[in-house]
């Protein structure tokens, strides 16, 4: 087995959602002053995109769980480490955890949008559900055999 570790900062996820829910708020038709302020994300919110944070962590660590080994959302990151295929294809690791980080952003804000963007809000979902399967499918990824 070989073992891949992954870290995902909840501070760059948290900052990540705050620009897409900031642009979103600014390019969302109608008054924009009212729909920035509505949409956009706060430092007064963080006790809810915290547990939004926590939600996404156990979803990823839900349809990984076959692969992980040990997992800790707990603190300032997402740490995980995972136990792949002794022939996993070691290149295939930073896109599952850029997969992953994007599968936090999305998760998060479509539970937001949930709040402030209705109409947004299923879109955003099903695009951080892709994010997880993708980075899900990626885990199994071979390398191909090699004759010695």
């Amino acid at each position: 087995m070989k073992t891949v570790k992954i870290m995902i900062m909840r501070q760059a996820v948290i900052d990540e959602v705050g620009k897409s829910t900031a642009y979103a708020g600014a390019k969302s038709t109608g008054d924009s002053a009212a729909d920035f302020n509505r949409v956009a994300t706060i430092g007064a919110d963080d006790e809810l995109l915290g547990r939004f944070w926590n939600e996404a962590a156990v979803a990823v660590t839900a349809r990984l769980r076959e692969f992980v080994a040990s997992a800790d959302y707990s603190g300032a990151a997402l740490d995980l480490t995972l136990s792949l295929s002794s022939s996993y294809d070691d290149t295939q690791t930073p896109s599952v955890s850029s997969l992953l980080f994007s599968y936090m952003a999305r998760s998060i804000i479509a539970k937001w949008y949930a709040f402030t963007l209705k109409e947004e809000a299923q879109a955003a979902a099903v695009q951080a559900e892709g994010y997880l399967a993708d980075a899900a499918s990626r885990c199994y990824w071979r390398k191909p055999p090699r004759r010695r």
